[in-house]
């Protein structure tokens, strides 16, 4: 029997306009924050709290030959972040519903920045529990991560229901037993 459902959040709760973020930030800052072409993937290093903000930013600035202050970088992607990014209010007001008969988390892919302005927001006030990689250390695509979940959660696979956007997610999430 299902009693916990687990949400991702980017393109399912919310969904940011990635082209308009970046398109303004560009305009104001002349950096782009599409990830810089470098040996190591600094997105995922982000997203999995290897190297901090103020890391990734700089190198942002550094591969568009631009000097500005790191964290005025930061507020900018901020502002320009939570000015194209959507939240689903029906989504919003069915997870509220979901509370009342399921235990309902976050398990999301995002760094310190997008956690953040969405904390901000509140969107996270509504889940029981909140699972970000950043602070975790690892992303759904890898290996045993939900197994990881469900122990800090103490539950079972077949007791869980996982909602995500992406296929390789869902098929991760199945491969170890969840719905």
């Amino acid at each position: 029997m299902i009693s916990t459902i687990i949400f991702d959040i980017g393109q399912v709760l919310i969904k940011p306009d990635w082209d308009k973020i970046n398109n303004a930030v560009i305009k104001e800052t002349g950096v782009s924050f599409f990830k810089p072409k470098a040996d190591i993937d600094y997105n995922s290093e982000l997203k999995r709290g290897k190297i901090s903000e103020e890391k990734y930013f700089e190198v942002l600035k550094k591969v568009s030959n631009k000097d500005l202050p790191t964290k005025e970088l930061i507020k900018i992607y901020e502002k320009y972040y939570k000015k194209f990014t959507k939240i689903n209010q029906s989504l919003v007001s069915l997870i509220r519903n979901l509370n009342k008969v399921y235990y309902v988390v976050c398990l999301s892919d995002t760094n310190s920045v997008n956690a953040r302005v969405n904390r901000s927001r509140g969107i996270f006030s509504i889940f029981k529990e909140c699972f970000f990689s950043f602070e975790n250390g690892f992303l759904k695509s890898d290996y045993n991560t939900f197994s990881k979940i469900l122990k800090k959660l103490n539950k079972k696979p077949e007791e869980c229901l996982f909602i995500d956007d992406y296929k390789p997610n869902i098929i991760g999430a199945k491969a170890e037993g969840l719905n």
